[in-house]
């Protein structure tokens, strides 16, 4: 499965359970190749944001797809500032993410 039709699954299960989703969606540039819109120190912030009664921070990997070093980096910061974080990956979905949402 690909990052991105898990991604779309992810956010409308949230949707249906009535979470909040932010997602900051990559574009092409000429001179920068794939980016986001966010600045500052956002290089391997988390694909997805839910609100509800809490907050959920979710980095969306496919089938193949890797952390990076930033990524990881950004689940620790998320965690030690008390943010749930999950990294889902196809073999997650749907139960665990069900779960997560719950």
């Amino acid at each position: 499965m690909k990052g991105k039709d898990l991604q779309k699954g992810i956010i409308d299960l949230a949707h249906t359970l009535h979470w909040h989703v932010v997602h900051n969606p990559a574009v092409e540039t000429k001179n920068r190749g794939w980016t986001t819109a966010l600045a500052a120190d956002s290089k391997g912030f988390p694909d997805l944001l839910c609100f509800r009664d809490r907050v959920v921070a979710i980095e969306v990997k496919g089938d193949g797809d890797r952390m990076s070093d930033e990524q990881r980096e950004w689940g620790e910061r998320m965690r030690r500032a008390n943010v749930e974080h999950y990294v889902i990956r196809p073999a997650d979905w749907p139960e665990n993410v069900k779960e997560i949402l719950a």
